[in-house]
C-alpha cells in the first residue's frame, strides 16, 4: 500500500495545512513532531511515559485502563449514569479484536477532559497498552473536525487495508519512541542489553517487541535488526505480529523474515532484506539449534548469505548479537567498519 497516494491521507494532510503534496505521510509525521516539540519547549519531560501523559493532556483525553470484566462493568456504569450514553455498549465495543475506544464526552463537568480513551488491558492486550494509548493520541492529535469522531471511535487490531489506521500506527511509533528523547539515552554500540536499559529508563510499560524494533531503528549508529524464521515448509506467516519459530523445524534452513535498518545510513541497511537465506555455519543457526543457548555474539561476513536467486551477498564484515526468546529469534547486525 502506498499511503502517499491514498485519498484519505492526501485529504488529511491538506486539512492539517501540510505543505508537501508529494509526500503527505512525512508531512503529517512532521506536523506531529513539531506539535510535540512545541509542547516540550514549554513542558520539558524526561521520559517517554511522561511525554504520553503530557500529550494526552494536550489533546484533552483521559485514559481509563480495563484489566478485568469487573472493571469494564464499573466503568460502563459510572459514565453511563453521568449521561454519557456512548458507554452503553462498552461491553460490545471492547470485543475480542478491540484494543481501545475513544469517546467524545457529551456532558463533561467544568475542568474535565473532552474525551475519554478506554484502553483494554485484559489478557494478551496488556502488552499493547502503551502503544494503544499512543494510537489514540495520534487520532486526536490529527483531528481536524470533532464531528469525525461521532462521539465514539473504536480502535481494533489494525486493519492494514485502512490507510488512515496504518498512518496512525506510524504516528504512534514516532511519538511512543520520540527521537528527541531517545537520542539522549541511545548512546554507544547497540546491544539487546542496551535496548532493555533504555526501555526500562524511558518507557518500561512498552512491550519488548515494539521496544526492540523502534529503539534499534532510532539508534544513532548503523545497525539492522532482523527477525529470523524457518525457510520453506517450516516457514510460518510473516504477519505484523512477528516471525515465529519452533524446535521441530530445526532441520530446515533459516531466512530473514523481517528486516529493520536503523536510520543511520549504511550499505548494510540496503543489503539485508526480508527473504535473505542464512548459512548453516552462522551463529544464528547455532543459537537456534541449541536449546540451552539464549544469547550469543560473534563476528561474521555477509558473503555466505544468499538472496532468493541464490546470489551471494557482497563481502561485508559484521558483528552479530543473537537473542532467542520463546518462539522468536532476533539478531542485531552491526557493520564492523563502524565499531572503530
Amino acid at each position: 500500500m502506498d499511503l502517499n497516494r491514498a485519498p484519505e491521507i492526501v485529504k488529511l494532510a491538506r486539512e492539517l495545512g501540510c505543505k508537501s503534496a508529494n509526500n503527505p505521510v512525512e508531512a503529517i509525521l512532521d506536523y506531529c513532531r513539531q506539535r510535540v516539540r512545541s509542547l516540550l519547549r514549554d513542558y520539558p519531560v524526561a521520559t517517554l511515559t511522561e511525554l504520553l501523559d503530557m500529550v494526552a493532556a494536550h489533546v484533552d483525553t483521559k485514559f481509563v485502563e480495563i484489566h478485568n470484566n469487573q472493571e469494564l462493568k464499573e466503568t460502563r456504569g459510572y459514565f453511563f449514569k453521568r449521561g454519557e450514553n456512548g458507554f452503553a455498549r462498552l461491553n460490545e465495543e471492547l470485543g475480542p479484536k478491540a484494543l481501545a475506544i475513544t469517546f467524545r464526552r457529551l456532558r463533561p463537568n467544568k475542568g474535565e477532559p473532552a474525551y475519554i480513551s478506554v484502553v483494554d488491558a485484559r489478557g494478551e492486550k496488556l502488552f499493547r497498552v502503551y502503544f494503544s494509548k499512543y494510537h489514540e493520541v495520534a487520532h486526536l492529535l490529527t483531528l481536524t473536525d470533532p464531528n469525525r469522531l461521532k462521539f465514539c471511535r473504536t480502535h481494533e487490531a489494525v486493519d492494514y487495508a485502512l490507510p488512515e489506521e496504518v498512518l496512525m500506527e506510524e504516528i504512534a511509533a514516532e511519538l511512543a519512541f520520540f527521537p528527541d528523547i531517545v537520542e539522549r539515552h541511545a548512546e554507544g554500540l547497540i546491544s539487546f542489553e542496551k535496548i532493555k536499559l533504555v526501555r526500562d529508563r524511558l518507557c518500561k510499560n512498552a512491550s519488548w517487541y515494539s521496544s526492540v524494533t523502534n529503539l534499534s531503528k532510532r539508534w544513532p549508529t548503523p545497525c539492522v535488526l532482523i527477525e529470523v524464521g524457518p525457510d520453506q515448509k517450516g516457514r510460518t506467516d510473516q504477519g505484523r505480529s512477528g516471525a515465529q519459530i519452533s524446535a521441530e523445524s530445526n532441520s530446515v534452513g533459516l531466512r530473514v523474515m523481517r528486516s529493520t535498518p536503523s536510520l543511520a545510513p549504511h550499505a548494510l541497511g540496503t543489503i539485508v532484506r526480508s527473504g535473505i537465506r542464512i548459512p548453516k555455519n552462522s551463529i544464528i543457526h547455532q543459537v537456534f539449534g541449541d536449546q540451552s543457548t539464549r544469547q550469543m555474539t560473534a563476528d561474521e561476513n555477509l558473503r555466505g548469505w544468499t538472496d532468493d536467486s541464490d546470489r551471494r551477498l557482497p563481502t561485508l564484515p559484521m558483528r552479530i548479537h543473537v537473542k532467542k526468546e520463546k518462539h522468536r529469534l532476533w539478531a542485531l547486525l552491526i557493520p564492523i567498519d563502524t565499531l572503530q
